[in-house]
């Protein structure tokens, strides 16, 4: 496998992960029903 599709199965397996064992009480707040809205503004904080 090509580096590009070991990082986009890494991510589909991140997002597996997260919708099937993620909190379903925060799924329709703001910003939250990703992690990637919360570790962009981490890392632009940075």
């Amino acid at each position: 496998l090509s580096r590009m599709a070991l990082i986009m199965k890494y991510i589909d397996s991140m997002h597996y992960y997260m919708d099937k064992y993620g909190d379903p009480r925060t799924k329709d707040w703001p910003m939250m029903s990703s992690p990637f809205h919360t570790l962009a503004i981490c890392l632009g904080y940075v």
